[in-house]
């Protein structure tokens, strides 16, 4: 029996009366595979990307790291409805840019091959990554052609960093793994 049989027939015994936008809702999650669940803006190959650059940013430590998080479906929440068509664009734009250089140094990357690439572009004096913030500031469309493809991969990086930390630091899973319930008192003080 599938998962959507057996849910139509758990609420036909039960007897509930339930909304048929909540039944829709459900019976669509249902049937997505976990594949769709995951990805939904992103194509494969960006998707596969994705993830990789988001396990090299945020690895796995004494903490769970962004793919235990399933931070890369986050991102693909928050790029799919948060961001501007123009920003959804040129993120996509630096992915695939990003995607093309890595394979034209291998036809297989790997690991290693993004950490390089996130050295190349992240280990820079101090100057140069506060002119590339800069740059990626402003509208593409300023954007002098020689600079585009340099724009549109900062642009990329650091939107994934940015939306990577946001996640990270609001997911409730880690937040009740690493911080205990704490209780701390608050001193009584009538009012005068």
């Amino acid at each position: 029996m599938e998962r959507r049989d057996a849910l139509k027939t758990l609420v036909k015994s039960l007897g509930l009366a339930i909304s048929s936008q909540t039944l829709l809702t459900t019976l669509t999650a249902c049937q997505q595979t976990d594949s769709q669940s995951k990805q939904r803006f992103f194509t494969h190959k960006q998707w596969q990307l994705l993830t990789q650059l988001s396990d090299v940013i945020l690895p796995n430590t004494q903490t769970p790291g962004a793919i235990a998080l399933q931070l890369p479906s986050f991102v693909d929440e928050m790029v799919s409805h948060t961001l501007l068509a123009e920003h959804q664009v040129n993120f996509l734009t630096g992915l695939d840019l990003l995607h093309n250089e890595l394979l034209s140094n291998n036809r297989h990357y790997q690991s290693k091959d993004i950490q390089a690439l996130l050295s190349r572009y992240f280990d820079i004096p101090p100057a140069k990554q506060q002119q590339m913030r800069q740059l990626t500031q402003l509208p593409s469309k300023d954007i002098v052609t020689a600079d585009k493809n340099n724009y549109y991969r900062y642009y990329c990086l650091l939107t994934l960093r940015q939306l990577l930390l946001l996640g990270y630091y609001t997911n409730e899973e880690l937040i009740r793994i690493t911080q205990p319930q704490r209780r701390f008192p608050i001193p009584y003080q009538p009012a005068e």
